[in-house]
């Protein structure tokens, strides 16, 4: 798989809904390996906005907490019909 999203280089599909889907992916900026979430927006419907808002607030609010298995969003890019979210992955 030879795909982009923005700058991340998308080695495999991990998961995939209705609503979005989650790959794997390096970052080429930092040569780590991450988490790409894409949600497809228009899958809620009038509903959109109000997601988008809540997403963006739980990404706030999670640079209060501290925790070994948690990864703090890094980058948030908006397209047309989607909003994806970028975290690192935990090395194992």
């Amino acid at each position: 798989m030879s795909t982009k999203i923005g700058h991340f280089e998308i080695l495999s599909e991990l998961a995939k809904s209705a609503t979005g889907a989650v790959y794997k992916a390096n970052d080429p900026q930092t040569s780590q390996t991450v988490a790409v979430k894409a949600i497809q927006l228009s899958a809620f419907g009038e509903h959109a906005a109000e997601l988008e808002k809540c997403l963006l607030e739980e990404a706030e609010n999670t640079k209060a907490l501290s925790h070994s298995n948690l990864r703090h969003p890094t980058e948030h890019q908006r397209s047309p019909d989607r909003y994806r979210r970028e975290r690192n992955l935990r090395r194992q």
